[in-house]
């Protein structure tokens, strides 16, 4: 994309009629827009699929062995100093309660002791899920100025298709598009229903609203935001043909959201820490590849990638917050 203004860069393709045209597939044509050739169907082979798969596994490999020793290594120290952090919670929501400006307003004192209450999911826990829904959504409201104002992250999606194209055979494209489905409308709502229909069968029925509220809300961000950011789709496509807005991917929204949710439930019902870490892990990996599969296809820039995870933890982090909230009533209500 070097040398191509950013006007130009993020202008939709228009007929001569002024309407917005549709992607073109690329086995129609020669060449794509900065000049590089093109396989046709017939000279495809399945090389650039083997190698990538190679290149995935040894990344995979990597990233599981080094997750296992990290979760490992983060167990023992919270087991350690698991004590000393409640201690210092209940100190500070003491020690606050007790200053001498919150004492002037009782309501204020009580409001901050019960945010920093560590036995209550109402207090410390939803502090920090609150925090870590700021902090995603701050990281998104950023990427989305530097898309609209087309700085160096424009440079940061040229430089993946760059690295992305050699491997786009037409059997590595068909691969990524069943991967990339399970994203999808369809696959969402597949996904979702049967989810549903099984915690409804395990009479884990509380657990159902929580995750259709992080799905839905995760899509209807989504969908606004492509509204008020209006970027359009990346011209290097691949025989995909996508006529919505580009920014944020509603699949890779649709895949954190939901998935990562299916995930924590399956998480939380498991014993040891080992078969968390299995669970997190394997559901990370499909979260991770429906994104990669997105802009493999073409269909996507990298930084819309990343904002629709970011929208979808935040509707993730909604949804575990009200799960462990209907939860904590429950037991509230059997325990009375």
């Amino acid at each position: 994309m070097q040398g191509v203004p950013a006007a130009r860069r993020h202008a939709p393709a228009t007929t001569p009629g002024g309407s917005v045209a549709r992607c073109v597939p690329r086995a129609s044509i020669g060449t794509d827009r900065r000049g590089r050739e093109m396989e046709s169907p017939g000279q495809s082979t399945a090389l650039p699929l083997l190698i990538l798969c190679l290149e995935f596994a040894t990344i995979l490999a990597l990233a599981y062995l080094a997750g296992l020793a990290l979760t490992h290594l983060v167990r023992r120290i919270l087991h350690a100093a698991l004590p000393a952090l409640r201690a210092t919670a209940r100190w500070l929501a003491e020690s606050w309660s007790r200053s001498a400006v919150l004492r002037r307003w009782p309501g204020v004192r009580r409001w901050v002791g019960a945010r920093l209450a560590p036995g209550s999911v109402a207090g410390l826990p939803l502090t920090i899920v609150l925090v870590s829904g700021a902090s995603a959504a701050l990281l998104l409201g950023e990427l989305a100025e530097a898309v609209i104002e087309a700085e160096e992250v424009v440079r940061f999606d040229a430089a993946v298709d760059a690295a992305v194209h050699p491997y786009r055979s037409d059997a590595a494209v068909a691969v990524f598009a069943a991967i990339t489905a399970l994203g999808g409308t369809e696959g969402t709502l597949v996904v979702t229903g049967v989810a549903s229909l099984l915690l409804w069968r395990f009479r884990r029925r509380r657990l159902i609203a929580p995750l259709w509220v992080s799905v839905v809300g995760a899509q209807l961000t989504t969908w606004f935001g492509k509204q008020i950011v209006g970027r359009p789709r990346p011209e290097f496509v691949t025989g995909f043909v996508e006529s919505s807005l580009s920014f944020p991917s509603g699949h890779s929204t649709a895949a954190l959201a939901t998935f990562g949710f299916i995930a924590y439930v399956l998480a939380r019902a498991s014993t040891g820490w080992r078969r968390r870490f299995e669970v997190l892990f394997w559901f990370g990996f499909l979260i991770a590849l429906i994104g990669f599969s997105r802009v493999f296809l073409g269909v996507h820039y990298a930084s819309d990638v990343a904002a629709g995870f970011l929208v979808g933890s935040i509707w993730l982090l909604a949804g575990i917050a009200w799960l462990e909230w209907r939860e904590e009533q429950a037991r509230v209500e059997a325990a009375g």
